[in-house]
């Protein structure tokens, strides 16, 4: 039997995707991220979040990542947590899962693979005419000069 989503997996879909993709995304957790995932078979919905907020932050990342992301949840989800950056702390899902949804921001300006869980504002350097922006050790954005 199927394992339904917890509420905090559906307000990460309801706050990542837009429709049609909302619908899509959770139908496809439920079918393909539920009791068939090893050692989740008796799992309860809030035990698959880390494994669904796994596959939801591959997903945000790039679309390109929604097969490969579901693959490596039913094969070896450990690849799974380390591509999402949730292999070092069994509760950094949770850190992610704070970062999205204590912004009270439109869908658009929520970025999933920011590690603050916001894209950071860029400047325009008036040399080049292109933005610079690095990541300091703290994973602060801050502005270097050429």
């Amino acid at each position: 039997m199927p394992i339904p989503l917890s509420h905090r997996v559906q307000e990460l879909i309801s706050r990542l995707f837009s429709e049609p993709e909302r619908s899509r995304i959770a139908e496809r957790l439920v079918a393909e991220a539920s009791e068939n995932i090893p050692f989740h078979e008796k799992a309860t919905p809030e035990e698959m979040d880390r494994v669904r907020f796994a596959i939801l932050k591959r997903i945000k990342q790039s679309r390109k990542n929604e097969r490969t992301a579901f693959e490596d949840a039913k094969c070896d989800w450990r690849d799974l947590y380390v591509s999402a950056g949730f292999a070092s702390s069994a509760t950094a899902h949770n850190a992610w899962y704070e970062i999205i949804t204590s912004k009270k921001l439109p869908n658009e300006a929520v970025d999933a693979t920011s590690p603050r869980g916001v894209t950071p504002p860029t400047r325009q350097d008036p040399r080049h005419g292109q933005a610079r922006m690095t990541l300091d050790v703290r994973h602060q954005a801050r502005f270097v000069p050429n």
